[in-house]
């Protein structure tokens, strides 16, 4: 999984201003922007941080040249107890070359959404592989309300995954699933979540 890259930390979101400093990506599609189109795709982003729900896709394209955004939205979730996070994937492409991938945490602090570091941003591959195999096993078997503690020994991280509500929708089982988790570095992570089993066997989140 990759990290998030220090300088990022820097850099800010605010409800009425894209205020983020792209200058250090240095040769980036990004830097390429024109001005009036980086305005454009900071307000695009600056409403979607309020407004878009988990699991939506954002679509942004130039109205000037080839440049484009794609803005997912993976999930929102409480850190440290008080403060809300948004975890939020870029693609972005100007039509000349292979899209640029970002993956960002972004926290709302003193109604400013901030690059962070959280409780998630150091999970490792294994860490992901380890949560999701309890999380399915919890899915499949575990009773609503019945919570399922986990340790991953290698990492030091640990949390709960509790199945709350079983419903059915649309011929698919969904079950709305609350996740706490707790960093080795002691930082928490709260949320909740409805995922729903497909066709083909895979739990994924409503509406995706």
């Amino acid at each position: 999984m990759r990290r998030i890259v220090a300088a990022f930390a820097m850099c800010l979101l605010t409800p009425m201003v894209f205020g983020l400093n792209f200058s250090f990506l240095k040769n980036s599609t990004l830097s390429r922007f024109s001005e009036s189109e980086m305005s454009a795709f900071r307000n695009v982003v600056s409403d979607a941080m309020t407004n878009a729900q988990d699991g939506q896709v954002i679509e942004w394209q130039s109205s000037s040249s080839s440049a484009s955004a794609r803005i997912l939205f993976r999930a929102t979730y409480v850190n440290d107890g008080s403060t809300t996070c948004r975890r939020v994937l870029f693609k972005i492409s100007d039509g000349n070359r292979s899209p640029e991938n970002y993956k960002f945490d972004l926290c709302n602090s003193e109604e400013k959404w901030m690059f962070s570091q959280t409780s998630v941003s150091s999970f490792t591959r294994d860490d992901w592989t380890y949560l999701n195999k309890i999380a399915v096993d919890a899915l499949e078997n575990g009773e609503d309300g019945l919570p399922v503690s986990w340790f991953f020994r290698k990492t030091g991280n640990s949390g709960v995954v509790t199945p709350m509500s079983t419903s059915l929708e649309e011929g698919s089982t969904c079950r709305e699933t609350a996740f706490s988790i707790i960093s080795r570095e002691g930082q928490t992570f709260d949320g909740r979540y409805t995922l729903c089993k497909r066709d083909l066997g895979e739990w994924k989140l409503k509406g995706r």
